[in-house]
């Protein structure tokens, strides 16, 4: 739910939106010279991620309760493409894992188990002002997740989760340091759909949306 935000992730927000609106006012100011062929179409982006569920909502069967599960830190890599000076491909994958317990049930509290999942998305983005220091960008994507191993927790019979996909709602910062170097924040917000739990004498459907707050270093090549 969007009380799970927290003030980092808020600060990230405003601080994107703000710079969109500020590089807009300065745009004036760049040369209107024929752009030249972009050099560099290559950019990685290594980054520190925190991974929150928002909007979690679920049905448990039989004892009632909800599902619920931890927003957590970790790295991230991503890859982007630039086919025009505007417009690049950005890639991103790995493997991710969550815990999910279930609070408030007849049985009362107790761990569901930890579910893993190998995760990749596909994302296009329009860079407004790529030769501004200040240089934001918006993108739409997809997301596809493949279950690689349910580990049930003590006494939790055994289940398993279908894989899902999801689309991304990108925004973004990168600020240039000089020609290759830049520091990048970012937010992906992840659209899914309703998945269930499946297994022997317990059945669970969940529905939960995931925004991924980053920051972190780029450099293009």
């Amino acid at each position: 739910m969007y009380r799970l935000l927290s003030r980092f992730t808020w600060v990230i927000v405003l601080v994107a939106g703000l710079s969109v609106v500020e590089v807009a006012e300065s745009a004036v100011t760049v040369s209107q010279e024929e752009p030249e062929v972009l050099p560099y179409r290559w950019l990685v982006r290594v980054m520190v991620l925190e991974v929150i569920p928002v909007r979690l909502t679920s049905e448990i069967s039989t004892i009632g309760g909800r599902v619920e599960t931890p927003r957590k830190h970790m790295p991230g890599v991503d890859l982007s493409y630039f086919f025009t000076e505007h417009w690049a491909l950005e890639f991103e994958g790995g493997p991710f894992e969550r815990n999910y317990r279930i609070k408030g049930s007849e049985m009362g509290d107790f761990a569901i188990g930890k579910i893993s999942t190998n995760a990749f998305s596909l994302t296009l983005q329009y860079h407004l002002y790529p030769r501004a220091q200040f240089s934001p960008y918006l993108g739409v994507g997809i997301n596809r997740a493949w279950t690689r191993e349910v580990q049930s927790a003590p006494g939790i019979p055994e289940f398993e989760v279908k894989p899902i996909s999801s689309g991304i709602l990108d925004i973004g910062l990168d600020y240039h340091l000089n020609r290759c170097w830049m520091l990048s924040t970012s937010l992906h917000y992840l659209i899914s759909p309703e998945y269930s739990f499946e297994g022997q004498g317990f059945n669970s459907v969940v529905s939960m949306n995931t925004l991924v707050v980053g920051a972190g270093l780029g450099f293009r090549f």
